[in-house]
């Protein structure tokens, strides 16, 4: 099995099986809420609606975008969809703004919103070429994203610190389960 094989393998179990085929997927940590379960913010938590939605968020913009330049799937359609028209994916959101999103958000949308960036993502990964994983950006493709408003200026010099694939694991397989871990962990919150 070669590196992205086995990145899409991984990808799979952070996602709806008829997104990447597995049949284990973290994503049942989501699955088969109601809309209002999907709002409830137990003790205070952020809810389950804005961690889906902020793990779509940085799944889009920061695969497609900031590691393979490509446009983010997120676009005007996308938003009037979501009933969400926020700026960024929710890093640095006060509890406010946060709540904000949950409250707003379409959540048949929001759910479709993942699916479909999960399955770009897994497209995209498909037609990259293995040599460059190892490889960091370049100062010209980070010069890039920032000026095409991808990434901002303050983050340009971190990226250059990690090769395409620790960027490509982070986002697109360590960062969902770190998040749908507290996904499960609001679910058992939840009143009876």
């Amino acid at each position: 099995m070669d590196p992205i094989e086995r990145l899409l393998e991984r990808h799979a179990m952070v996602h709806a099986p008829d997104v990447g085929g597995s049949d284990f997927t973290m994503q049942r940590a989501v699955a088969g809420l109601a809309p209002e379960q999907l709002r409830e913010r137990p003790g205070g938590a952020n809810a389950i609606a804005w961690i889906v939605w902020h793990l779509a968020r940085v799944e889009d913009g920061c695969i497609a975008g900031t590691v393979l330049g490509q446009p983010p799937l997120l676009d005007e359609t996308w938003t009037s969809r979501l009933r969400v028209d926020f700026e960024g994916d929710g890093e640095g959101m006060t509890r406010d703004e946060a709540a904000g999103v949950s409250d707003a958000v379409e959540t048949d949308a929001l759910m479709a919103y993942r699916d479909a960036v999960g399955r770009r993502t897994r497209d995209l990964l498909q037609t990259l070429n293995v040599e460059v994983l190892d490889t960091p950006l370049s100062e010209p493709e980070i010069q890039d994203r920032v000026t095409r408003g991808l990434i901002p200026p303050e983050e340009a010099e971190h990226l250059a610190r990690f090769t395409r694939s620790s960027l490509l694991w982070w986002w697109a397989v360590e960062h969902n389960h770190y998040h749908l871990g507290q996904a499960a962990m609001i679910r058992g919150m939840f009143r009876s």
